[in-house]
């Protein structure tokens, strides 16, 4: 099922364009923060306050999944998906990526800052040519984040998986004032580190294999670098397009489809062998 799942949730994502409105977790900040003001140490100790703070939704969903499954495993199937769909995200990056890359076309800039907005955050890079490489960037080290990783959670663990993997990145990203946030940049980068390697070896295989394999080798502590570097690294080595162009984007995003292509048989194959549900 975890194949049918994965491709159904794709379809989802990719067509149902009212899903970024149900993706938005400002309600988790609101939640821990309400848990801060009646737990002090949720805002002291960073690992307590963060175990905490994903205890409430992680029960939820085990319980409620729990239920469907003893009620019909059709409905435990449809509420695994809807987990999934959630999990993806938060917003769906070819819109975005598409409104980005013709603007870009019609050489209007302003328009593309407002679409790229989207994709890199408040932070506008200095000229339309440094947008075009920090979107490339953001689009090889999206594909792990919004995609892969969730998938990856979502077969090992089912829908308790994917939720760990999203409410972790978004409490990651959330005020660095609070200890929590710290504690999940630590625990997102164990979660990332296997969807980091899998993703990186996708754009070996989809693109520039000595490329990409040059660059990785050039990482020689990986994991006190972090996970985001090694991906944009690897995968601008397995587009081996030389210097930072206009296409970039395009041609990362055209890479991130190949890579996960590549997963999607692989899981097919574990699948037919009985070694994946």
């Amino acid at each position: 099922m975890s194949l049918l799942t994965i491709l159904l949730a794709l379809l989802i994502e990719r067509f149902v364009e009212a899903l970024e409105t149900v993706r938005r977790h400002g309600w988790l900040s609101r939640y821990t923060a309400w848990l801060q003001g009646r737990l002090p140490f949720v805002g002291t100790d960073g690992f307590a306050g963060l175990a905490l703070v994903l205890l409430g939704p992680l029960l939820l969903i085990g319980l409620v999944g729990l239920a469907l499954g003893w009620l019909h495993e059709v409905v435990a199937f449809l509420f695994g998906l809807a987990v999934l769909v959630w999990a993806i995200g938060p917003y769906c990056l070819p819109r975005r990526l598409e409104g980005y890359l013709e603007a870009r076309e019609r050489e209007d800039n302003a328009a593309a800052w407002r679409h790229a907005e989207g994709i890199l955050g408040p932070q506008r890079p200095e000229t339309p040519e440094a947008t075009d490489c920090a979107v490339a960037d953001a689009v090889l080290i999206g594909a792990e984040r919004r995609l892969v990783g969730v998938c990856l959670w979502f077969v090992l663990l089912g829908p308790l998986g994917a939720v760990l993997y999203r409410l972790t990145a978004e409490l990651a990203a959330g005020d660095p004032e609070r200890a929590t946030t710290a504690a999940a940049t630590t625990v997102l980068a164990l979660l990332v580190w296997p969807s980091a390697r899998l993703t990186a070896l996708g754009y070996m295989l989809a693109g520039s294999y000595a490329g990409a394999l040059q660059a990785w080798r050039g990482h020689a502590q990986p994991w006190r670098e972090g996970s985001d570097r090694l991906l944009a690294d690897v995968g601008a080595g397995a587009l081996d397009s030389g210097e930072a162009c206009r296409d970039a984007p395009r041609q990362a995003y055209a890479l991130a489809k190949r890579m996960a292509l590549i997963w999607l048989t692989v899981l097919a194959l574990l699948v037919i062998a009985g070694l994946v549900p």
